[in-house]
């Protein structure tokens, strides 16, 4: 450096002109070099954020292999080296660093060597139209040793940011302001900065083992990369290509080679919390061949996308992968978990617990705490392997079972007014098993205040202590609220997801006519219309699912009645067994006739109760046709309906 600066003093001195020009270029690379070994004071960025662009990853790689899968975590700890001892960093950039697992090394090697002296939590509504949520924070660059208390402006639900910050700078103390150890946060795995909990909540939550292995087995389920060839909705499929308890005794794994084709799939239905309608099927004859052959052809190994095998028809649980909270629900023994939707397997004994405990605002504050973004938060495998698991005392676990099984049973019985879910008996319209509002939840608590207190006592946590906890969810509760809407994501197989349910008077019009013509082809059984015969009652919450819904038509194996199967008393005649009916008022197999008599069936024989041409008359009303004959024909009318009712319940199957 010394023998390039005195060559190029020189050349300024000289009449070569190649000379003068090459001092002109040295004295720039003079300054560039300069720059580069120069120590700063002060270093202020906004840096790019997200994962490098594929030619730059060899590159991060080498010179940066602690923050190398994202941009901010690279500039962060490339503009730390460039600052003198003592100097500071002031950054702002997305807040996902402070939480997830693979910031662990920015947070431990970059950030932590340090002193985090503040740090604003922003959340959305920063960076213009960015669809990130940003902090913002100071480091100043001296030995950890030397660390004090990080101080933290807590913004998340603030419409103003900007003049709320500044107000919160002026040194009043306030609820939004909380002081926090970086090195206190070593306690519990990966070593996120969870600032708005004590160090005592934080010390007795790592305290306790994690929900693997000492409750369950919490798993990933298989990808098929291809949907098309290897999923079908439920009622795609022959029942009778279905394995379950009910037509054989033989376990689910060896039905699969004795000529059963199609296992129920964890995949797809409406995300609520206790029980979630499984509609999906996979293709699993001779365990699986046709789906390990497909992996195979492309050059892949099966095992790597069809794990846990050994798994597979053991009853659990699952969860939504992205939501504000953790919404566990129950999976009956027989289903395949999916690689969207994942699944926990309780140990013997443990299930009712586990599930409980995952249900606990507990378990969602603590799933936040690696949740990747505050008002859309993932709960991964690895977080709920993490959750921390507490032996319950026996008269929670009764509780506990008590609560669930009797919400499993309510939302159940909600379904049985719906098609085409497993559970379908009847209509609302004709009898109404549960309200309107049964499958409505609370997303403050899905436990009720008096078991998440007793979890929490298990806990060792107060209910003080408790309250602390629950801050962070309650925020998130608060901007659900206001912004009226629940969680999006790409995936939406994997998001939170109300009900597919219409409960409105023109939803239960539709299920009425989608459920007359059902009879009229021979689908539904008339006899729980008319109250001939009982609905059967609710099986045990882990129990199979049936091939068929309890309202369908059956023989005395569970599967769909044959003209042999009808007893003579069966009040409807002449069904088409054929599945044709046909749109000509002068055919004895005519459409609207046909649902007329069913009408006639159903609703004549109800003493005080409306007769079947009221009831065809207001349906077509709400509806807005003439006739029945209008609806079919019209395009906008039944066919659309029914499309969108089956093709809203199957989501992601083809």
């Amino acid at each position: 450096y010394a023998a390039l600066r005195d060559y190029a003093e020189q050349a300024e001195t000289g009449g070569g002109f190649q000379r003068r020009l090459f001092a002109e270029d040295a004295a720039r690379g003079f300054a560039f070099i300069d720059i580069c070994r120069k120590r700063y004071d002060v270093a202020l960025m906004n840096p790019p954020f997200g994962e490098p662009a594929k030619q730059s990853r060899i590159l991060l790689g080498a010179n940066y292999p602690s923050t190398k899968h994202d941009l901010f975590a690279a500039f962060t700890e490339r503009t730390l080296s460039m600052l003198a001892i003592g100097g500071f960093l002031g950054e702002i950039s997305s807040r996902v660093g402070f939480f997830i697992k693979s910031f662990d090394d920015w947070r431990n090697k970059v950030m932590g060597i340090h002193s985090v002296v503040a740090i604003a939590d922003l959340g959305f509504g920063v960076l213009d139209d960015a669809t990130v949520e940003a902090a913002s924070y100071i480091v100043e660059k001296r030995p950890s040793e030397k660390q004090g208390l990080t101080r933290v402006f807590r913004l998340l639900v603030e419409s103003d940011k900007a003049n709320t910050l500044l107000n919160l700078m002026s040194g009043s103390s306030d609820k939004r302001i909380f002081m926090f150890s970086v090195a206190e946060c070593e306690c519990l795995p990966l070593h996120p900065w969870i600032y708005w909990v004590s160090r005592e909540v934080r010390e007795k939550l790592a305290h306790h083992e994690g929900l693997e292995p000492a409750g369950a087995v919490i798993r990933q389920g298989l990808g098929t990369g291809d949907n098309n060839r290897f999923i079908r909705a439920l009622w795609e499929v022959p029942p009778e290509l279905i394995a379950t308890t009910t037509v054989s005794s033989t376990g689910f794994a060896e039905q699969f080679s004795l000529g059963k084709r199609w296992a129920v799939h964890v995949r797809s239905g409406s995300s609520q919390p206790w029980y979630s309608p499984l509609t999906v099927l996979i293709d699993w004859e001779n365990q699986g061949l046709r789906l390990k052959e497909h992996w195979r052809s492309r050059g892949e190994s099966p095992s790597r996308y069809i794990p846990s095998e050994d798994l597979y028809f053991r009853p659990g649980f699952s969860w939504t992968l992205r939501a504000f909270r953790l919404i566990p629900y129950l999976i009956p023994r027989g289903c395949i978990p999916s690689a969207s939707r994942y699944m926990g397997f309780p140990r013997s004994g443990y299930e009712f617990s586990v599930l409980g405990t995952t249900a606990s605002n507990l378990a969602s504050c603590f799933s936040r705490f690696y949740g990747e973004m505050f008002a859309r938060p993932k709960h991964l495998v690895d977080t709920i392997k993490r959750l921390p698991f507490a032996q319950l005392p026996v008269n929670i676990t009764k509780d506990l079972e008590k609560k669930i099984t009797a919400e499993v049973e309510s939302r159940r019985m909600f379904f049985r007014n719906f098609e085409p879910f497993s559970d379908f008996v009847t209509p609302a319209n004709i009898q109404q098993w549960a309200t309107d509002e049964s499958s409505n939840w609370s997303p403050v608590s899905l436990l009720g205040e008096e078991l998440e207190l007793d979890i929490a006592t298990s806990f060792g946590l107060s209910n003080e202590e408790l309250a602390l906890l629950e801050f962070d969810l309650k925020e998130a509760i608060e901007v659900r609220r206001r912004t009226g809407s629940g969680v999006e994501d790409d995936d939406s197989d994997a998001t939170e997801d109300d009900s597919s349910c219409d409960t409105s008077t023109a939803g239960k019009s539709i299920d009425i006519i989608l459920y007359l013509i059902g009879v009229a082809f021979g689908r539904w059984d008339i006899r729980y219309a008319t109250g001939e015969q009982a609905a059967p009652e609710l099986p045990d919450p882990f129990a199979p699912l049936p091939v068929c819904p309890p309202g369908q038509l059956q023989n005395a194996q569970g599967l769909p009645a044959r003209p042999e199967d009808v007893p003579a008393s069966y009040p409807l005649k002449n069904i088409p067994w054929d599945g044709i009916l046909v749109d000509d008022p002068n055919h004895p197999l005519d459409i609207e006739h046909r649902i007329r008599e069913v009408i006639e069936i159903i609703w004549n024989g109800k003493e005080g109760g409306p007769n079947a041409e009221a009831i065809e008359h207001e349906a077509c009303e709400i509806l807005g046709v003439k006739s029945l004959r209008d609806y079919f024909r019209k395009p906008a009318g039944f066919f659309a309906d029914h499309l969108k009712r089956y093709s809203k319940s199957r989501r992601q199957a083809p």
